[in-house]
């Protein structure tokens, strides 16, 4: 009897080994067994008898299997875990403060009281949950290198992960959509915008963002593994089901995405618009004012020429009206008092 020897890719589990996930150029099966201790794989394939492989040492404590050459239940080394996890966490603390005050001052702060701003509240609340909910488990999962938090956990973690990070990205459309909306018909808008239709559509917003995130969950009730997040390698990440990776990735961040490109591009165009319309108006304005300046400039000059025509005029030929008054003025000389004699005699002369 030979020993063969091929390629083998094994996946190791916490638990009893039962995986698809074993690849061979022959067709094998790697048989359910118990890992306390055991120094070889039980291995069966149509074309060769049972082979001890290799020896390989596999033990079992505190839900952690260590190979030969035992393999450290962290990614990293504890040096680089520290600076990670501090400049994670303060991410994550950041996160969470921000939100807060974002919150905080649109309720206390009465000029940010409107009612476009409850959207605001609706993005921060969400963002919010996803320091809370989502970013310590990752950053958890990332120093580790493996979920530990088991099935059930992973199921709602997960769900809320895709839950939040969707409705703030649908918030975002929102946000763009009611930007768009006052842009283009301000008047009537400004009317129909009430804290029912922001509510409305913020409520169809945490819908939308549910019956995306909420399958997996739904599946896993019902007993189906197709949509399970939490694989053999004990690694809790989104469902490989290519239905459910398509309609997840389409309603959570294509459709989003080319909605928020359209209608910020209407903006743009509504307000370069807008912008031409009211720089065609200034300049028209100016024109006006322009025109209305020359012309009270040129009744100005017209005005002063009369005037000082009139008056050089009046200088060197006297009207008949000052001829009389200095012919009445004239003969009055008799009133003047005439004591010196030289002067009478000038006077008379």
């Amino acid at each position: 009897m030979n020993d063969v020897l091929m390629p083998l890719t094994i996946s190791v589990h916490r638990r009893d080994l039962f995986s698809s996930n074993f690849h061979n150029e022959n067709e094998n099966r790697l048989f359910p067994f118990n890992t306390n201790t055991i120094n070889w794989y039980l291995i069966s394939s149509i074309n060769s008898n049972m082979s001890n492989i290799s020896p390989l040492s596999i033990s079992s404590s505190s839900n952690l299997i260590n190979l030969t050459n035992s393999t450290s239940i962290l990614s990293m080394s504890i040096f680089r875990i520290l600076p990670v996890a501090f400049v994670l966490s303060s991410i994550v603390v950041l996160c969470i403060c921000g939100n807060i005050l974002v919150i905080l001052s649109v309720f206390t702060f009465r000029p940010l009281r409107t009612v476009q701003n409850i959207f605001i509240i609706s993005l921060a609340f969400s963002d919010m949950l996803v320091a809370i909910m989502v970013m310590p488990f990752h950053i958890v999962t990332h120093i580790l290198n493996r979920w530990i938090f088991g099935n059930i956990f992973c199921q709602i973690f997960v769900t809320s992960d895709v839950l939040l990070c969707t409705s703030s990205i649908l918030n975002l459309c929102a946000i763009a959509l009611d930007r768009y909306w006052a842009i283009s018909d301000p008047i009537h808008y400004a009317r129909q915008r009430t804290i029912r239709r922001v509510l409305a559509m913020i409520t169809i917003v945490w819908l939308l963002s549910a019956t995306i995130s909420i399958p997996p969950i739904i599946a896993t009730i019902f007993g189906s593994d197709e949509l399970r997040n939490f694989n053999e390698l004990q690694q809790c990440e989104l469902s490989k089901n290519k239905v459910y990776v398509i309609y997840s990735a389409c309603g959570s961040f294509y459709i989003p995405a080319i909605i928020m490109t359209v209608v910020y591009a209407q903006v743009f165009c509504e307000t370069r618009k807008r912008f031409r319309e009211r720089a065609k108006a200034a300049a028209k304005l100016a024109n006006v004012a322009r025109t209305h300046k020359t012309i009270k400039k040129k009744a100005e000059n017209n005005h002063n020429y009369h005037y000082k025509r009139s008056l050089s005029s009046s200088v060197l030929h006297p009207t008949s009206s000052s001829l009389k008054c200095s012919a009445s003025n004239g003969s009055g000389l008799e009133n003047f008092s005439t004591d010196d004699a030289d002067e009478m005699s000038f006077t008379k002369k």
